[in-house]
Formats: C-alpha cells, sequence, structure tokens
C-alpha cells in the first residue's frame, strides 16, 4: 500500500474535556480495567481559525464507547449502534466526531498503528481528531487536515543541439498536515448512568459462547486434543465425566477450572497455581482459550442446581477475590489470563 505523505506543524491549539467527559474516561478505565477501549469523539470548534493554524479551541461533547478489545488494540466500524448516541444526546447532530482510545496502564502516545489509522481516516473528514487517554491522564491529541498543494518544478535539460533548456511544470501534491493538541481538563465530578450500560451492554457482547463437552481432563491438553491423523484439524475430546450432585464450593469451581478437570476439584489451589508456572510462553494463547471456553462448562458442573448468569457472576467475583490470596502468583502470565476471563462474567 502507497504511504500516506504527512507534515508536521506543530502544536495548533487545545482540546477541552469537561468534567462529564472526564468522568466518562474515569468510568470506563475502572470498568474496562487493563484492555483497550475506543469509541467515538463528539466535539465542536469553538475558538480559534481554522485557517491560521494557531489558538485553536476544540471543545469535547460526548463520547460512545463502540468497542472493548485486548489488552495491546482495539477497532471498530460504524454501525447501527451509533443511533444510540444520538438518542442519548440530540445535540449531537451538529458535533464533528473522530477517534478516542485507552492505552489503560500504559504511556498515551501515537503508535505506529495510531499515526497510520490517523492519516488513513483524516481523508475522509474536513479535519479529524484522535485522542489517546490513559490511567493516569497524561492523554495525548493531534488533528490531521488533508490537504492538497501545487508544486512548482523547473527543470533544466539538454536539447538536440546540447544547449540547456529549462522546462517548468505543476505538480499537484496531497499531504496530511497533523498538528498537536495541548489537553485542558474542567474541575467538576457529573454522573451518568447510561455509560455503565453500554460497557455491560460491550462486555457481554464479548462473552464466548459455550460449547458443550469441551473440558479437558488435564491442564497440559487444552483446549482441545489435537488428532495426529487428521493434520491440520482439531477434534473435541469426548468427556468421560458425569456432573457432579453436591453443592459445591468457589475453591470447587477454582480448582476445577484452573486444571480444566472436574475430577482435581478437590486440589489444593496453591498446588495448582504452582503447576501452572510450568506453562510455556508459547502455550499461554492455548491455555487462554481453554480457560474461556470452559468457565460456563465447569461452573455449571460444580452448581448444577444454581446455574444462572447473575449466579455465576456472583462465583466469579468470589473467585476473583479469592485469587488475591495468592500474590505469590500475582505476576504470573497465567495468572492474569484467568483473572480477565473471570472478570468477563463480572458486569
Amino acid at each position: 500500500m502507497e504511504s500516506i505523505k504527512s507534515f508536521n506543524i506543530g502544536k495548533v491549539g487545545k482540546i477541552i474535556i469537561p468534567a462529564k467527559i472526564e468522568n466518562y474516561i474515569d468510568i470506563l478505565h475502572k470498568e474496562v480495567g487493563s484492555t483497550e477501549w475506543s469509541g467515538i469523539l463528539f466535539y465542536k470548534l469553538t475558538g480559534g481559525d481554522i485557517k491560521k493554524f494557531k489558538d485553536l479551541e476544540f471543545t469535547i461533547e460526548f463520547l460512545y464507547p463502540m468497542d472493548i478489545g485486548t489488552s495491546a488494540y482495539t477497532e471498530f466500524k460504524y454501525n447501527e449502534h451509533v443511533m444510540n448516541a444520538y438518542d442519548i444526546n440530540e445535540d449531537l447532530i451538529e458535533c464533528s466526531n473522530s477517534l478516542v482510545h485507552s492505552h489503560h496502564n500504559m504511556s498515551a502516545f501515537f503508535s505506529g498503528t495510531d499515526t497510520s489509522e490517523l492519516l488513513e481516516n483524516a481523508k475522509n473528514f474536513n479535519y479529524y481528531i484522535s485522542l489517546i487517554v490513559n490511567f493516569n491522564k497524561s492523554y495525548v491529541c493531534k488533528i490531521a487536515f488533508p490537504s492538497k498543494s501545487i508544486v512548482n518544478k523547473k527543470y533544466t535539460i539538454k536539447d538536440q543541439d546540447g544547449k540547456l533548456v529549462n522546462i517548468n511544470s505543476k505538480e499537484e501534491v496531497e499531504e496530511i498536515l497533523v498538528g498537536d493538541l495541548d489537553i485542558e481538563f474542567e474541575n467538576k465530578v457529573v454522573e451518568e448512568p447510561w455509560l455503565l450500560n453500554r460497557i455491560k451492554e460491550l462486555k457481554q457482547s464479548k462473552v464466548k459462547p459455550v460449547v458443550a463437552n469441551t473440558v479437558v481432563p488435564g491442564y497440559k491438553t487444552y483446549p482441545r486434543q489435537y488428532n495426529m491423523y487428521d493434520n491440520d484439524d482439531w477434534d473435541f475430546p469426548v468427556n468421560n465425566y458425569t456432573k457432579t450432585t453436591s453443592k459445591g464450593t468457589v475453591t470447587e469451581f477454582l480448582a476445577a477450572l484452573l486444571n480444566l478437570d472436574i475430577a482435581k476439584k478437590n486440589e489444593g489451589l496453591f498446588t495448582t497455581l504452582n503447576s501452572l508456572k510450568t506453562i510455556e510462553p508459547e502455550e499461554l494463547q492455548l491455555f487462554d482459550e481453554a480457560i474461556a471456553l470452559n468457565i460456563e462448562n465447569i461452573y455449571s458442573n460444580i452448581f448444577p442446581d444454581d446455574y444462572t448468569l447473575d449466579n455465576l457472576e456472583s462465583i466469579c467475583l468470589e473467585a476473583l477475590t479469592k485469587l488475591n490470596d495468592y500474590l505469590v502468583f500475582k505476576n504470573e502470565d497465567f495468572m492474569e489470563i484467568i483473572k480477565f476471563n473471570l472478570k468477563e462474567y463480572v458486569l
């Protein structure tokens, strides 16, 4: 793909983040945690003159979350959910819109991907703003202006007699002008209940569907067993366990989940967590998939008489609290995987 030409024009003004918008961002960070999220930023030009590229002032009017991604990536496409933002705030019809996304506990900066997004989408707008936010509020913001310029070129060549002659030509060049906007905060607290509901919708949309009978005995075989006779095909193994009929406990739920084996529900949690330290880095993604696939299956086996999503949310919350007791494992990659998947059910 042909690279997009850009030119940095330095600081051109500021963007004002009202207290209610700062509060929206704080809520998203609290509820989503160390995961990138992104959404639509609605804003107005409230000061300055675009033609001067100086002392511009933009004020954010609203933001609407569109995606909860992973720890390192988020993206979304405009779809019918955008109309919900206009239902919440009818004045948005008069606003421009662009991008806001979070780097959560990382530094707020424009990565190569962020810069590419800025340049690529700027072509679709009169001007385009991208705001990157994070936990410690060291936000950064850039604005991009699609432009065209006429370049006069003068060439010197030799004619048929070897004499130097000049030839003039004009060339139209498309270039994105990129400027920086300072961040300015207001200082008051505003609560908006709609935002928590929207976050809950996004989390629910990310919950992976339950696949029946996928609990695999022994964590070393997650999440599905490979059949050597099927080349590149993966087969789900047939389980040989039966559902428990006794009322389970959170400890049993965790032990079965961490071992990916109902039969090991009475294993000690410390011993199980310690054994997970042997997982190789290249196996972590498979382990992540296995945990995600089996949470609901294991829950329904440990608590066969109490199976509802509300009860599952409560059990996952208790499980997260219990895992906090094992501080010695808090920095292990597998612990982050387990906690992330449990949090998917804590809405």
